[in-house]
């Protein structure tokens, strides 16, 4: 008898260890939802100027479908040109949207006094942080 005698358990092991995916996307569902688009394209066809612009107003004009009965983040992109001004509420913009609808507000960033002009449309966010309570 040497010193390679006994059971080989190891090559057992890394056999069933070869056989697993090891790259994240094998069996991985993202779990932040991805929103629905929209572009600028579709908005000018389907809406007139100074139409207030909502995620329920975009089911009901039939451009976004509700996501297992709730609806869904709108993102507006910007394919297309509009000469029309809207008014915006609960959607978020790509930066080429906004250039081209000349929205103020973005990702924190406030534009100067310059800037604002009554041709720029509104963006109305009703969404309101709320704090939590600690319970004991």
């Amino acid at each position: 008898m040497g010193a390679r005698a006994g059971a080989k358990y190891r090559p057992a092991e890394r056999e069933i260890l070869k056989k697993i995916p090891k790259l994240r996307g094998y069996r991985f569902n993202s779990f932040t939802l991805k929103p629905e688009i929209v572009n600028i394209l579709e908005l000018n066809k389907r809406f007139n100027s100074g139409d207030v612009i909502t995620p329920q107003v975009l089911v009901k004009a039939g451009l976004v479908k509700k996501r297992k009965g709730k609806i869904p983040a709108v993102k507006i992109l910007g394919k297309g040109e509009s000469s029309k001004i809207f008014v915006f509420k609960d959607v978020v913009f790509s930066a080429s949207a906004a250039g081209k609808l000349k929205v103020p507000f973005i990702k924190g960033n406030k534009p100067e006094q310059s800037e604002i002009k009554k041709e720029i449309p509104v963006v109305v966010s009703s969404k309101k942080k709320q704090a939590k309570k600690i319970g004991k």
